[in-house]
């Protein structure tokens, strides 16, 4: 019998060649016994099956008959889920998509494409940072669909029209992300889709994480994570967790879903992203059921002929498989050419150093001393009771008494089937943030000697995923593998066979710290060639997956095939001349109202990559000349046949300035203290940038004009000018009168006669008055002076400080003397250390690189 290929199934093989299923089947001389016993039916045979499991051959000629019709049935469709972590990791690979279903001539072939994303979005508003019309034209349609942790749902839609279905894929993707957030499932509602007779409580994942997030405090004079101790039991009184499912207006709901879903950042807390992927995997999975019980029912109708005993095997409905595929930015540890930035690597393993938290609270009722224990710890999202599972009344009356916090550093590599674990030391004495700095610190100790000394293979204690189809291969590929570094080869190579590609994947490491020049070094002597924050905790819960999802009892997805690239952003080393040149360079860069308005008007239209303006074109590069080779990436503009680098702070006052002004203006420009009045103006002024730009019907002139209003206000009210360099401009704002109007600028020497067109003064101020009248008035904007209406407003020629995204560039080390968020870069005693420049590097790769290069390896 000939071997499966990509494009087929094994009914669809046995058809073509006139093979009777059942009996191949059963004959049990072509497939392996491991695999029979694992899908225990070929109804849930997949081509992953055959590309992982290589049948044997037949003893004999395999049988054949004239049943081969009874054993077919439609091949299962198959979910495609891309995953990211930074918007600019999700948003063009979301475009992309969008544009190849639209693209698709036949429209009963284009398939839904849907999006998951944490809190509200409106139709109108931002889709990962990008407005709307950043996307296809035919896909801007929206319905959203919003759900929170208290069972509330909203479902909207941008046009009239659109198909609202309860039975679409969003639809449907949403009740179960509702069903699994809910603290507390009515009956009525458990009955109706988990086909049980009672309510079960099901964990508030998104609350759990919220309370858990970590936080940044200062002590003793330096700057230290905390994470919190205690974490409250979810209820019905506490603040609603939001998902929102956004289904674009592109696809024929007959067909499998494309789903795309951004993670939060969560690298320095692993213990919460691995059971939040979890939780979006098992909502998709209960999708994935859902969809295929019309293509169920069918193919049990044909199956119908073979008898009772045959379809009883069915006891669960076969969901549709699902394909997983992770593409983001990471830092290169490697100087090889194939290692530099720009560089796409596919990923087959991740070794893990850094701290794992164990969180465990002990609940006792109130003068009974019953108590139970609740533990989150693993991939799996929903809460463990040891004493059984209590009801929303008695939850209520008892108080978590004792909350536990494991802490420990580990250097664990997580292989497709397999973990090793090389390193673990529990710390149990002194403060949470202590013990957790302890932890890092040993793992990080353990890895830099691991780089000169790999430890031996048989010291780790392994845990394989028993059933996964990966793990025969895996094992035979490194079975002479004697330490770590010959265990990271060997599945190097082994990729060729496990992924079926011509081409090595590369072993990554996943840190819960920023890694450093040490770490790279060590991470270089192992062969890893790239350090990120994810890829073991996505490892983890696609093992699990792997092995758990063919189970018809688990509620993980059928994993039909995964894959993992990533994109080297910086360079493995800057030189230190590079860096003394950087850090003069970079002070000789000003930027003015003009730069301001175009880079932020860049970002809020999303027009990114050859619309980039020209003041966003770094020289940097340029003036290294050949020492610049190797440490950038550049953008190719075949429109304008040049290429450029992008300036890294530019770079983030496009992506973030506006939306963090509009969200809190006093957190995103720290270093000065705002009054009520200045954050309220601010705030409102963004929002209004934000409204005009997002809206469909936008305006790129008064948007500009908008954009200017903002610019002038921070430089009036934020300390974003330069007092040296900042120039008014005063005007007569509506009809010119008859006789002299002169006015006084604070600061300024001499009157200003503006009756005869706008003027143009050096003023630190935005204070003006009538020549000799009352008191001074703040600008910016149209000001009331006596009889007149005169607008104030700084020129485009106006030097600015530059922003720095607040926690970004600053740290306990003081990666900018000041550690303020508005800089003035020219000043002295301003500089940036090395791990800022490492930042300025990777941020001035990360998004050109991420879109030039969102179509590589699609599923």
């Amino acid at each position: 019998m000939p071997k499966i290929t990509r494009n087929e199934d094994f009914y669809s093989l046995c058809a073509k060649n006139g093979y009777d299923a059942w009996a191949v089947w059963n004959s049990k001389s072509y497939f392996p016994e491991e695999i029979r016993k694992a899908r225990k039916d070929p109804a849930y045979l997949t081509p992953q099956d055959e590309w992982q499991w290589p049948p044997k051959q037949p003893a004999e000629p395999a049988p054949t008959g004239g049943k081969v019709t009874a054993f077919l049935r439609p091949q299962p469709k198959v979910i495609d889920v891309y995953l990211g972590f930074m918007d600019e990791e999700v948003n063009a690979r979301l475009k992309v998509l969008l544009e190849k279903e639209c693209n698709e001539p036949d429209a009963k072939k284009r398939r839904p494409v849907l999006l998951i994303e944490r809190g509200r979005v409106s139709p109108g508003d931002f889709v990962l940072e990008w407005p709307i019309d950043n996307y296809p034209e035919k896909a801007r349609s929206l319905t959203v669909t919003q759900v929170s942790s208290k069972g509330e749902v909203q479902r909207m839609a941008s046009v009239d029209g659109m198909s609202d279905s309860a039975e679409s894929p969003d639809a449907i993707l949403a009740r179960m992300l509702a069903l699994s957030m809910e603290q507390d499932v009515p009956a009525e509602i458990a009955s109706s889709f988990r086909k049980g007779d009672k309510a079960k409580r099901y964990v508030d994942l998104l609350s759990l994480l919220q309370a858990r997030r970590a936080f940044w405090k200062e002590v003793n004079g330096k700057k230290v994570q905390i994470f919190p101790t205690k974490v409250a039991l979810p209820t019905n009184e506490a603040g609603a967790a939001w998902l929102t499912v956004v289904r674009f207006g592109v696809g024929d709901d007959r067909n499998a879903p494309i789903v795309v879903m951004r993670t939060p950042e969560m690298g320095l807390q692993p213990s919460l992203m691995g059971p939040y992927v979890a939780f979006l995997f098992k909502a998709i999975a209960a999708m994935a059921d859902q969809l295929a019980v019309v293509q169920a029912d069918r193919w049990r109708k044909i199956a119908n002929p073979i008898g009772e005993d045959r379809t009883a095997t069915l006891k669960r409905t076969l969901g549709w498989p699902i394909r997983v595929c992770q593409f983001g930015a990471q830092g290169s540890t490697s100087p090889r050419k194939e290692y530099t930035p720009g560089q796409v690597l596919p990923v087959v393993a991740a070794l893990f150093v850094g701290v794992d938290i164990n969180t465990f609270i002990e609940v006792k009722s109130g003068g009974e001393g019953v108590g139970i224990t609740k533990g989150n710890r693993g991939d799996d999202p929903q809460e463990r009771w040891s004493g059984g599972t209590p009801d929303m009344a008695t939850l209520k009356k008892w108080e978590a008494a004792q909350t536990t916090t494991g802490v420990a550093g580990v250097v664990i590599l997580i292989t497709p089937s397999r973990v090793f674990e090389f390193y673990r030391k529990k710390v149990d004495e002194g403060p949470l943030a202590d013990r957790i700095e302890t932890a890092e610190t040993n793992a990080r100790k353990f890895l830099y000697a691991a780089g000169d000394n790999p430890p031996l293979v048989s010291t780790a204690t392994v845990t394989e995923a028993k059933g996964h189809p990966m793990l025969a291969l895996e094992k035979e590929a490194t079975k002479d593998a004697k330490n770590l570094k010959e265990l990271i080869a060997a599945l190097g190579t082994a990729s060729l066979k496990l992924f079926d590609t011509d081409k090595p994947a590369a072993v990554t490491m996943t840190s819960s710290f920023f890694g450093g020049e040490p770490d790279k070094q060590a991470c270089n002597k192992l062969g890893i060639p790239s350090v990120g924050m994810e890829d073991a905790h996505i490892l983890r819960v696609l093992q699990t997956a792997g092995a758990r999802g063919a189970d018809k009892d688990s509620d993980y997805p059928l994993l039909m095939n995964w894959r993992i690239d990533r994109i080297n952003c910086d360079p493995f080393q800057i030189p230190h001349d590079v860096e003394e040149d950087f850090k003069n360079y970079i002070k000789a860069q000003p930027v003015t109202k003009a730069d301001y308005v175009e880079i932020c008007e860049w970002g809020l239209t999303g027009t990114l990559g050859p619309k980039t303006p020209p003041c966003a074109h770094w020289g940097f590069p340029e003036f290294l000349k050949d020492r610049a080779h190797g440490l950038f990436y550049k953008f190719v503009d075949r429109e304008r046949q040049r290429s450029f680098v992008p300036n890294p702070l530019f770079v983030e006052i496009a992506t973030d300035f506006v939306k963090e002004l509009k969200d809190d203006p006093a957190k995103a420009i720290t270093g000065s203290a705002l009054p009520d009045k200045v954050k309220e103006a601010i705030k409102a002024k963004a929002g209004e940038v934000f409204a005009e730009y997002r809206s469909t019907s936008r305006n790129a002139e008064k948007g500009q004009r908008l954009l200017g209003e903002l610019m002038d206000l921070v430089i009036a009210q934020a300390s974003f000018g330069i007092p040296r360099s900042t120039f008014l401009k005063v005007s007569i704002d509506g009809p010119v009168p008859n006789q002299e109007v002169l006015v006084e600028v604070e600061g300024a020497q001499g009157d200003v006669r503006i009756d005869n067109g706008a003027k143009v003064v050096p003023a630190g101020s935005c204070k003006v008055k009538l020549k000799g009248a009352g008191e001074f008035v703040s600008g910016p904007g149209v000001v009331t002076l006596g009889n007149y209406k005169v607008k104030v407003e700084y020129t485009e020629n106006t030097r600015m400080k530059t922003w720095l995204r607040p926690g970004k560039w600053d740290s306990s080390a003081n990666k900018i003397a000041r550690s303020a968020t508005v800089e003035d870069l020219e000043a002295k005693g301003e500089h940036f250390d090395g791990a800022a420049i490492d930042r300025a590097f990777y941020k001035s790769c990360n998004l050109m690189a991420l879109q030039s290069l969102a179509e590589t390896n699609l599923l």
